[in-house]
């Protein structure tokens, strides 16, 4: 378990390091671009999950802008339609591991 955590972070760890480094990169080549509206600076606080904390109410959740970026794809946008249909899958996957971990406990 603390293997796969381990990886996890490490994979966590370079994706942010490469987001923040062509951020920079894109700041040096054109920064007044129409990406400056969608590729913010990303801060230690942005990195989570989409899900509210347990703490936190329905009313005062807001969930990281991370999670609403548009997928790029061959036209340069993805709908919201596309976002929710993937968190969908992802929740639906989700839900079966923990259903196989409780079985197997």
């Amino acid at each position: 378990m603390l293997g796969t955590n381990n990886k996890i972070n490490r994979k966590l760890a370079r994706a942010i390091h490469m987001y923040r480094t062509a951020r920079v990169a894109l700041l040096v080549l054109d920064p007044d671009g129409d990406w400056c509206g969608e590729l913010k600076e990303l801060r230690q606080e942005d990195i989570r999950g989409p899900g509210k904390e347990a703490d936190e109410s329905n009313g005062r959740y807001v969930m990281s802008w991370i999670w609403m970026t548009r997928k790029p794809d061959n036209s340069g946008v993805g709908t919201e339609a596309e976002f929710n249909e993937s968190m969908r899958v992802e929740w639906t996957k989700t839900r079966a591991r923990m259903m196989r971990w409780q079985e197997d406990l």
